[in-house]
């Protein structure tokens, strides 16, 4: 079964503004590129997912059924992308580091302290060598 990503995201859009054109506004596409995107999942789940009633739409039972999880496919590409987003602003992540025992004891710590004031959601972990 080829569901694409792209097709929950319309799915998800169109359930939660019941409506076509709202959706396409929200996704910043063309109403027939939402209505394009949503055929093509019910051709590849063989189901209808929305009664379309004039200009607004109510979700099937099939519908109703693939809703929560589409919602946690948003959820968890939203987490995923602030996760990435983090790292790349370090925002969260972890550092270690590895040093002789005279920098270990008096060099390091200092840098450590003012990385970690700088980027608390960094962990850090320092490792003393006696080498």
């Amino acid at each position: 079964m080829d569901v694409s990503l792209r097709q929950l995201q319309v799915f998800h859009a169109v359930a939660k503004h019941r409506s076509f054109s709202r959706a396409a506004q929200a996704l910043c596409v063309s109403q027939p590129a939402v209505s394009a995107q949503i055929r093509a999942l019910e051709q590849t789940l063989h189901l209808t997912l929305f009664e379309r009633t004039g200009r607004s739409v109510e979700l099937t039972e099939a519908g109703r059924q693939l809703l929560p999880y589409a919602e946690q496919v948003m959820e968890l590409l939203d987490d995923a992308m602030r996760a990435v987003h983090d790292l790349n602003n370090l925002q969260r992540g972890r550092v270690a580091v590895a040093a002789s025992t005279t920098a270990g004891i008096y060099v390091v710590p200092r840098v450590l302290g003012a990385f970690h004031r700088a980027y608390p959601g960094i962990e850090l972990s320092l490792d003393v060598l006696n080498r």
